[in-house]
């Protein structure tokens, strides 16, 4: 086999890491910074958090294609790892690299609190990818690793921004939990008990978004909430659970694995929706910056795969 190219390395490496995904995990920080009552003003404050999230991320998936390298030589052999585009030993390499730099990337805010949860989410993703994708405790451990990527923009509070927010870190936990389920029926396609299992699971983490959402409005003064902090994350919130059950539904009456790779991927990409809305009844204005990054991971996700 041969050697690919400078450009075809590259294509492969942002394969291997995801990049539609990275920009997700980017709004999930900078989301958890608006909750928190920070404004993003003072980009020196800021701009580690998100930075750090994307490389926690990166690092994971190109952790999990390691870790799955044996089966993927069989279900996906196109892949980077199987494929022989990318050497398990630079694919190792890019992993210590990239959370080393979250790291020196965390420390810079030079906020215990904040490199406690880092430390936290590093664990989990480990964790996750060597020791508990195939277990039962799988997907919601994949969950928890999306909250505390949450709970890194909490960080910055003295409190991790209080119950709201603590209730949006679960909600965020429960929905990508939900996403997990669903994608353990991705190579075979049709009805499955994890469908219906993460469909159900997603139904609940949105009732976790409303009552958050709900309970941050109730913190601003009577008669004093801006339009966009009440008008908008109804809005939002209602568009994803519509675009999440219309996905859902086409993958349990239609029995293939694209469906379902659809509704993981619709899952994925209403992430930075679901934390634009957080951001909407928190900052008002400041959550368009987290709508931003859906632009770099829309136009990523038409050339590069997302699952």
């Amino acid at each position: 086999m041969s050697e690919p190219g400078r450009p075809g390395r590259m294509l492969a490496f942002l394969k291997l890491i995801r990049l539609p995904n990275v920009f997700t995990a980017a709004a999930d920080s900078l989301a958890g910074w608006v909750i928190a009552g920070s404004a993003l003003v003072d980009p020196a404050h800021w701009w580690p958090l998100p930075l750090a999230s994307m490389c926690v991320y990166a690092a994971g998936m190109a952790l999990n294609d390691l870790c799955d390298l044996k089966l993927d030589r069989k279900e996906r052999p196109d892949r980077p790892l199987p494929s022989g585009a990318i050497k398990p030993a630079h694919a190792w390499f890019l992993v210590a690299t990239l959370f080393s730099l979250a790291w020196c990337l965390v420390s810079l805010t030079h906020s215990v609190q904040s490199l406690i949860v880092l430390g936290s989410l590093i664990a989990s993703v480990v964790a996750y990818d060597v020791f508990l994708r195939r277990t039962l405790v799988g997907p919601v451990s994949m969950g928890t690793c999306r909250g505390l990527n949450l709970a890194l923009g909490l960080s910055v509070a003295a409190d991790l921004g209080g119950v709201s927010a603590w209730l949006a870190a679960l909600a965020f936990g429960l929905f990508v939990t939900g996403i997990t389920y669903i994608s353990l029926s991705e190579v075979e396609g049709g009805r499955s008990r994890s469908l219906w299992l993460g469909r159900n699971v997603q139904r609940a983490a949105f009732v976790g978004f409303v009552l958050s959402v709900g309970l941050r409005l109730l913190q601003h003064p009577p008669g004093l909430i801006p339009p966009w902090n009440w008008g908008l994350p109804p809005v939002i919130l209602g568009l994803a659970l519509w675009k999440n059950e219309l996905a859902g539904k086409l993958a349990w009456f239609q029995a293939s694995p694209g469906s379902i790779q659809n509704v993981v991927r619709t899952g994925i990409f209403s992430l930075i929706w679901l934390d634009t809305a957080l951001a909407a009844s928190a900052g008002g204005l400041w959550a368009i910056a987290v709508a931003a990054c859906w632009i770099p991971a829309r136009l990523a996700g038409k050339w590069l795969y997302s699952t």
